[in-house]
């Protein structure tokens, strides 16, 4: 078993890559976010707010489905998740409730 410095020296390399990592993403001039096995969002860069408008906080959790548009979840793939359910008097064209403010 390894004693407490010789742990210490060997995830020194690992928490130098992960600083690095982190630091990459949330740099990125691009979204960038991950996912869960079934679905959820893992966590979201920066670039998440901008693209969007909304907070990255209230996001995290939430199945990446409520992200596309509804006409957009008819072409996907078996595993992407639970098909969100429609209200009986939403319209195809209406999103999650929080839509980002429109460019003007």
């Amino acid at each position: 078993m390894f004693g407490l410095s010789e742990r210490e020296h060997a995830e020194k390399p690992l928490r130098e890559t992960e600083h690095l990592y982190q630091a990459l993403i949330e740099a990125a001039p691009d979204m960038i976010f991950t996912i869960s096995p079934q679905a959820g969002l893992t966590s979201l860069n920066p670039d998440f707010e901008r693209m969007t408008g909304w907070s990255r906080d209230k996001w995290l959790d939430k199945p990446l489905h409520k992200l596309v548009h509804p006409e957009d979840l008819s072409n996907r793939p078996r595993d992407a998740g639970p098909r969100p359910q429609r209200r009986a008097n939403s319209h195809p064209s209406s999103c999650a409730s929080e839509r980002a403010p429109a460019n003007t």
